[in-house]
């Protein structure tokens, strides 16, 4: 029984290792003949008038910065790219049933997507993400990339503030009577959430530039303000109100004019907070900036009228009156 048991073992461990030599042998073969010939600075159809159509699924993985200062979304992302490859087509049954082979990104042809809306100019790809093809010609790419792009902030409502982010791709390489590119669908499963954004929705839209086939993604975020509501809009609101009582300190005490330079300090350096995160843009300005402009105008005029009061309690009565 036990000498049963060890060749079985035996026939199962070489027909393993038989098996696995004869698909290694058969990758290997069935690389080098699809390779052979093939050029991936083409157009993988076998009709020139055919268009390849990329189909995109996108998978939002994080959004870690937006700074509406220097205009700038950060988003974490891949634009999983789904095409067929009319090329790189084979019979499962010559090849030990073979039905999918992955290939390095420069040795067949791949889309070019180039970030149109870019800080600096970005392209997918270049990181040894490898391309899967299946037997049907059927190829997926799933080009990881942390994007930066430009973003038009209106601060206008800061910061009760909502915007919306477009990132644009457009294929660079060859116009839209060749390459189509289409959305999808969108994959926020692994989504981790923004501690300052709320991110409220995504869209996609397909369009036509410059006959180059153009897909914009569409971020509508908006800003969690309860950190700024409790640090920044209430204190310099109570402090506001806390202006006014400068009148009902007694003159004899002399704190008028003290006081009231404290508070002018005070407002004037909420006011260097809000210009240091918010853009330097007066169309249209901030309304939280004009509300503490005013106060700090407010606080200069009680001043001036704190210190005329003094002036008016402090004076002699030994004044020459001329006569007319």
């Amino acid at each position: 029984m036990i000498v049963k048991i060890i060749l079985l073992c035996v026939c199962t461990i070489i027909e393993f290792s038989t098996s696995n030599g004869t698909t290694y042998e058969a990758i290997n073969k069935l690389t080098a003949d699809l390779l052979d010939g093939y050029n991936p600075d083409t157009v993988p159809v076998k009709n020139s008038t055919t268009i390849v159509h990329v189909n995109i699924a996108f998978r939002l993985f994080a959004i870690p910065k937006l700074d509406p200062v220097t205009g700038l979304i950060q988003a974490v992302f891949t634009p999983m790219c789904l095409w067929t490859d009319e090329i790189m087509t084979w019979d499962p049954a010559n090849y030990s049933n073979i039905q999918i082979v992955n290939f390095k990104e420069e040795d067949i042809w791949h889309p070019s997507l180039l970030l149109a809306t870019p800080l600096k100019f970005a392209a997918t790809g270049g990181y040894g993400q490898r391309i899967q093809v299946n037997a049907n010609g059927n190829a997926e790419w799933m080009p990881g990339e942390v994007w930066e792009s430009s973003c038009r902030f209106i601060m206008k409502f800061w910061p009760f503030d909502k915007h919306t982010c477009n990132i644009e791709f457009l294929h660079a390489d060859f116009k839209a009577d060749k390459v189509q590119l289409h959305h999808l669908m969108f994959d926020e499963s692994n989504y981790i959430p923004n501690s300052e954004w709320t991110l409220e929705g995504l869209s996609a839209t397909t369009l036509t530039r410059l006959n180059y086939s153009v897909i914009k993604y569409s971020f509508k975020l908006k800003r969690e303000s309860t950190f700024y509501v409790l640090t920044l809009i209430l204190p310099i609101t109570f402090l506001g109100i806390s202006s006014e009582l400068v009148f009902l300190l007694p003159v004899e005490s002399g704190e008028r004019v003290g006081f009231s330079i404290t508070l002018m300090l005070t407002m004037t350096t909420f006011l260097a907070i809000v210009s240091d995160v918010i853009p330097k843009t007066a169309t249209p300005p901030s309304l939280m900036a004009v509300f503490v402009f005013l106060l700090v105008m407010f606080s200069i005029m009680e001043l001036i009228l704190a210190i005329l009061s003094l002036v008016l309690f402090h004076r002699t009565d030994d004044i020459n009156i001329h006569k007319l």
